[in-house]
């Protein structure tokens, strides 16, 4: 496409003419009066090519480009003459910022050399331009050789005063000043909100939006101004030649942090085929990236490929408004004017925007408006977060509260129940009346717990086991009966209610009948492995006969809850005392 471009440009080229700077104006587009030579492989010397005219051809355009392009150099060659009887002082401006070699060969001169491989400092003028001094009476043929591997090959040629130069500098800093100050005010912005709230979007935000910003400043040269305030002069030309070749791994960077900033955005891991499209787009990024060093610099193709990623997400944006998905409204506005801005940008840099080169800064106002918009969409976020968080601590304080009246209520049952029944019952019955009391206190010592404590969900059962023990012991004379409890544990609230009923079936048991006068110890041991818990009570007491008692009441509440509820298993031992290992999931 960028050849038949440059056909079609020749095509219509008339003959070059000498160019009268005393009768012309202080401006003057110089190509349309000049002739080209296209260098492929970029071998071409002044020696050898200069004394060949015939070579070049006229050019009858304001404005070359020659898109990416790799070791093709442009040669322009034009006459000038000056008329006057004084010297005429003029600068030639070629505006292009990022211009690897720009040599300007004067007659009887030593060349004249800018561009990014030789600019030695930076006068505070992006463009790179050459001082010419004219001698009166006198005509002049010039050759210009232009070659940048890094960016695209486009520029204006210009022969103008030094204040028309500073003027149209200092005009196009001042909107690329403005269109980057929001952008990186916005980057800040949404660090803090990352740092404030650490959800990844912020940060795949900030990410994208900084190489996509930085990007820019490399690609305008506005990045010469951070280098003059960083670097000494000594250190500035390697700094920024190194910098103009970072270019592929700054628009990679870009391109896969959008992807992860999209993908976050609007959940795209719901939608399984779309989201392994996105990870396949930054594996390709990766390996353009990785693969691109010397003179294999695959720039193009990375450009190539970022343009499918922006069509592959506008129609992304377009399938999720379609499914009504929330957020998608803004998703497609923004990505859409983003889309539509990087497309005209490719555009200009292939050489295939046909309006004699002129910038409307259509990329700068796309970037600043979808970067601002998406920071509207986040603020949103930030606030609906906010309203969550309140909601949920709200949420909190009613369950806690609940857990309170729970342990209350509870407490209630048992003081009415002993009340109600205390006149009717024998020894016997008060002794299980006594029991089933323990069992409830046992549940209501859990929302006692949960109601002390921030984590409603999980119990640390070593906590919750000293407390339920420590209520067991309160009901039997245990003076030289010890209890100790082992290991750290945290377990689910419905388990550890389980938990709680069968440790007091236990512990009730061997203080009941595990132990003679002398006394002795019951052991309670739990941990976990991180997939299965175990909890053992054991004692040294007098055993027993677990086969002629396995269908008591007792032990067979045990073992339902342990088969049934917490879907365990159960192991006893009976010799040496008795123990009961329980371990589950």
């Amino acid at each position: 496409m960028q050849l038949i471009f440059l056909f079609f440009l020749l095509t219509l080229s008339t003959d070059a003419k000498t160019i009268d700077i005393y009768q012309s104006d202080t401006d003057i587009s110089l190509l349309e009066h000049s002739e080209l030579y296209i260098d492929k492989g970029a071998k071409q010397s002044c020696d050898s090519l200069c004394p060949s005219p015939e070579l070049f051809a006229p050019f009858a355009h304001s404005y070359i480009n020659n898109g990416y392009t790799t070791d093709e150099a442009v040669w322009v060659r034009f006459t000038l003459k000056n008329n006057s009887q004084k010297p005429m002082e003029r600068v030639l401006h070629i505006d292009n910022s990022i211009a690897d070699s720009v040599i300007l060969y004067a007659p009887d001169s030593l060349p004249l050399y800018s561009g990014i491989l030789f600019r030695p400092e930076f006068d505070g003028i992006l463009d790179f331009y050459f001082p010419l001094t004219l001698p009166p009476n006198i005509e002049q043929t010039y050759y210009l050789r232009v070659l940048s591997n890094s960016c695209s090959t486009n520029f204006h040629l210009n022969l103008e005063t030094k204040d028309i130069l500073w003027k149209k500098s200092l005009t196009h800093q001042l909107i690329l000043m403005a269109a980057l100050s929001l952008l990186a005010t916005l980057i800040v912005y949404n660090l803090f909100l990352f740092l404030f709230t650490h959800e990844k979007i912020y940060l795949y935000y900030v990410a994208a939006t900084f190489f996509i910003t930085y990007n820019h400043l490399s690609y305008t040269g506005m990045n010469l101004h951070l280098f003059g305030l960083f670097f000494p002069l000594k250190e500035f030309a390697d700094i920024n030649r190194i910098d103009a070749y970072f270019g592929i791994y700054y628009i990679g960077f870009a391109i896969i942090f959008t992807l992860l900033f999209v993908r976050e955005f609007m959940s795209i891991s719901a939608f399984v085929k779309i989201d392994w499209m996105i990870k396949g787009q930054m594996a390709v990024a990766v390996v353009l990236m990785a693969l691109s060093s010397g003179s294999f610099y695959l720039l193009e193709q990375l450009i190539y490929m970022g343009l499918f990623a922006t069509a592959f997400i506008l129609c992304t944006a377009i399938y999720l408004f379609i499914k009504k998905h929330e957020n998608s409204i803004y998703f497609l506005v923004g990505w859409g004017v983003n889309a539509l801005g990087q497309f005209f940008f490719l555009l200009y840099n292939m050489g295939v925007y046909l309006s004699d080169g002129n910038y409307w800064y259509f990329y700068e106002i796309s970037i600043t408006f979808e970067a601002l918009l998406f920071s509207v969409v986040l603020a949103k976020k930030l606030n609906r977060a906010k309203a969550l968080a309140s909601a949920l601590d709200t949420q909190k304080i009613l369950i806690k509260e609940l857990h309170h009246r729970v342990k209350n209520n509870l407490q209630f049952i048992v003081s009415l129940y002993r009340l109600k029944l205390k006149k009717h019952l024998t020894n016997e019955g008060r002794i299980l009346l006594k029991e089933a009391e323990q069992n409830i206190r046992s549940i209501g010592k859990i929302h006692e717990i949960l109601y002390a404590r921030q984590n409603l969900s999980h119990l640390d059962a070593s906590l919750y086991f000293g407390d339920l023990v420590q209520e067991i012991q309160k009901s039997f004379t245990t003076q030289n009966i010890a209890i100790s409890i082992e290991g750290e544990a945290h377990i689910k609230i419905e388990q550890a209610l389980y938990c709680g009923i069968i440790i007091n079936e236990l512990v009730t048991n061997a203080l009941k009948y595990a132990f003679d006068a002398t006394g002795g110890h019951i052991a309670l041991s739990l941990g976990t492995n991180g997939i299965q818990n175990t909890l053992s009570v054991c004692d040294n007491g007098r055993g027993f006969d677990y086969e002629g008692c396995e269908h008591s009441f007792g032990l067979s509440l045990i073992r339902r809850l342990v088969e049934e509820e917490l879907k365990g298993q159960m192991s006893v031992k009976t010799d040496n005392g008795s123990c009961f290992t329980i371990v589950w999931s």
